[in-house]
């Protein structure tokens, strides 16, 4: 996926938790190595994270437990 798009993409989903209105499920689809599954991650880590920033923190409890789960092996 190209970098700008990805971005607008983020902006996107950024600009629903900011106005809560997130909606029940997500799909992220499109060709193998676009970054669905990287974006997937982030926004599991946005509206899990207890910051309160308007990007996932890193830090917290939930940020680190989506961060382990995705080094892990087999992932």
């Amino acid at each position: 996926m190209q970098a700008d798009r990805l971005e607008q993409i983020r902006s996107e989903l950024r600009r629903a938790r900011e106005t809560d209105r997130i909606h029940g499920a997500y799909l992220f689809c499109g060709e193998p190595g676009t970054g669905k599954r990287d974006l997937a991650r982030w926004f599991a880590s946005l509206l899990l994270c207890t910051s309160g920033n308007a990007d996932p923190c890193g830090t917290c409890r939930a940020c680190r437990m989506l961060a382990s789960e995705a080094s892990a092996p087999g992932h």
